[in-house]
């Protein structure tokens, strides 16, 4: 698990998923932890199709995967759709 302390120790803006540049990655993993759900379901929706789109891995896909665990356990109003990417993706 990596928090998101973290995140600026990755080179996104070298990495890639669905849409190109995976720069907006560390944005979406912060908006993660935002009390507001709405900013939050939005930025898990981007994430899902961004680092996994139609079950496609991209390179930022597991640079994401220790951050998106952090949030399981740290972002609780989350962490039943995070959990579900994990066991979406086994029962295919």
């Amino acid at each position: 698990m990596r928090p998101p302390a973290e995140l600026d120790l990755v080179q996104w803006h070298s990495l890639t998923h669905a849409y190109g540049s995976a720069e907006d990655v560390p944005q979406l993993i912060r908006a993660l932890y935002e009390s507001d759900d709405e900013t939050a379901d939005e930025a898990l929706y981007e994430l899902y199709g961004n680092i996994h789109h139609q079950g496609t891995v991209y390179s930022a896909s597991a640079p994401a995967v220790p951050f998106l665990a952090h949030a399981v356990r740290h972002a609780p109003t989350k962490r039943a759709e995070l959990l579900m990417w994990g066991s979406a993706h086994r029962t295919r």
